[in-house]
């Protein structure tokens, strides 16, 4: 019960105890959507910290504050058979192209959709009532507060954590490695195939980006290629890290490629 807000504001705190959320300026019981986790309202550091991580890339640096609202996420990636029923339903788009590894209209329904176009992917997502998760909503989930080079902690990945570093030929099934499951009890957030954000891709975006906290940032307002993370079963142990920013033209389909959604919450 109580006015809640985040960030917090004059008469206003987020809710705390683990099990409410802030929904239209009151305090509220947590239920989420089939096949999502809720995500409490928080701030956290964004982007690689040299001293943590190696392997940190120019494009991922500085680390800086960011907030974020509360939000539902899909805990595994989206699914062929899932991403088939939306086709069947004329709500969604078959994928163009397809190839070795494609899971379309194939026996591999529980296996991550791929070869979808970025446009594909929000389409589906908005035929949820939901929609494609920002970087910094993806990140966050993918590796809490604690500022943690994978999902699971610093360790390096094993194939017993991820679909990753040739541990298997193509994706595997949505889920298969739940040792791997990060701080919200996502999986596959790193490896099986990358996953697409909403977001533009600027390599000077973070750049922009630190001092004050930064409210839910969704990257730069226009681009020419669209922001995938997670890397995918061919990727290297670099490839995976939970601050790790990859990009690819918005047009373009491939085996790689896969997304899950998130959704608002007002």
């Amino acid at each position: 019960s109580g006015a809640c807000a985040y960030p917090p504001v004059t008469g206003g705190k987020p809710c705390a105890d683990g099990s409410k959320m802030c929904q239209n300026g009151k305090c509220a019981a947590v239920i989420p959507p089939t096949g999502m986790a809720w995500v409490a309202a928080n701030g956290f550091k964004m982007g690689c910290n040299d001293k943590t991580d190696s392997k940190c890339k120019d494009h991922e640096k500085p680390a800086h504050d960011v907030n974020l609202s509360s939000y539902f996420i899909d805990l595994k990636e989206v699914s062929a058979g899932a991403y088939k029923v939306c086709v069947l339903a004329t709500k969604c788009s078959p994928p163009k192209t397809g190839g070795a590894y494609a899971t379309y209209n194939t026996s591999k329904t529980a296996h991550p959709i791929n070869y979808v176009q970025w446009q594909q992917a929000a389409q589906f997502c908005a035929a949820q009532g939901s929609r494609l998760c920002t970087e910094a909503e993806w990140e966050y989930t993918a590796r809490g507060g604690d500022g943690r080079v994978y999902p699971w902690g610093d360790a390096n990945p094993t194939c017993s954590l991820a679909v990753a570093n040739g541990c298997t030929t193509g994706p595997a099934a949505c889920g298969s490695k739940p040792a791997g499951a990060s701080p919200f009890g996502l999986l596959d957030m790193a490896g099986n195939v990358r996953e697409w954000t909403a977001d533009w891709y600027s390599a000077s975006y973070y750049t922009s980006s630190p001092g004050a906290p930064i409210v839910n940032p969704k990257g730069p307002p226009k681009g020419t290629i669209r922001v995938f993370r997670g890397g995918h079963y061919a990727s290297t142990a670099a490839q995976v890290r939970t601050s790790e920013r990859a990009f690819i033209d918005p047009t373009v389909g491939s085996a790689t490629v896969g997304f899950r959604c998130c959704r608002s919450i007002k």
